[in-house]
């Protein structure tokens, strides 16, 4: 028994015991490193919806239908690619679905891919008059068995998402974007 009390000494008490302590210490520090960067990450989260919309001014020929994008999110989002799926083809601007569904250049557009959107910023990427056109492409946009609109986009973290509509997925890794451009 004194072979072990000898071995035992304050000093080797008191040696172990930092040991650990400094084990356990960085042990906090990791996982409170990891909950800072998950909480950074989370204040600059871009959420991306689509929506469409109706805009009545008031006479009939000032009527339209213009498709917004909003970011509903606390930071930007950088828009990598647009893609919408219409009748087999897929697309990557509102404008050329709505030349493809009515055969008419009538329509005010805007690229979405490339933009960088701020919080609570809206682009209207597609203004149509709601002619007979207006009226057909609207039904087309609505109609998601025939079309289906996915916006991928990234955080300034190059955290990648998609967007459908109002249904937003973090991607796993964003090398899905860079193949498809």
């Amino acid at each position: 028994m004194s072979k072990i009390l000898e071995k035992l000494n304050t000093d080797r008490i008191l040696s172990v015991s930092a040991i650990l302590i400094g084990l356990m210490t960085l042990v906090v520090y990791f996982i409170q490193t990891r909950l800072i960067i998950d909480q950074q990450h989370a204040g600059v989260w871009p959420c991306i919806e689509l929506s469409g919309t109706n805009d009545f001014k008031g006479t009939k020929d000032k009527e339209s239908f213009s498709v917004n994008v909003m970011n509903k999110g606390i930071g930007p989002a950088l828009i990598k690619k647009v893609e919408i799926k219409y009748r087999g083809k897929v697309f990557n601007d509102f404008g050329d679905v709505f030349r493809e569904a009515t055969g008419s250049s009538n329509f005010i557009n805007s690229s979405l891919e490339g933009r960088t959107m701020a919080s609570n910023e809206v682009i209207q990427p597609v203004q149509i008059p709601l002619s007979i056109e207006g009226h057909k492409f609207a039904q087309v946009f609505y109609h998601r068995d025939t079309t289906q609109v996915k916006i991928y986009y990234q955080s300034v973290y190059g955290k990648c998402y998609v967007s459908s509509g109002f249904e937003v997925k973090e991607l796993p890794d964003c090398s899905d974007l860079e193949e498809k451009k």
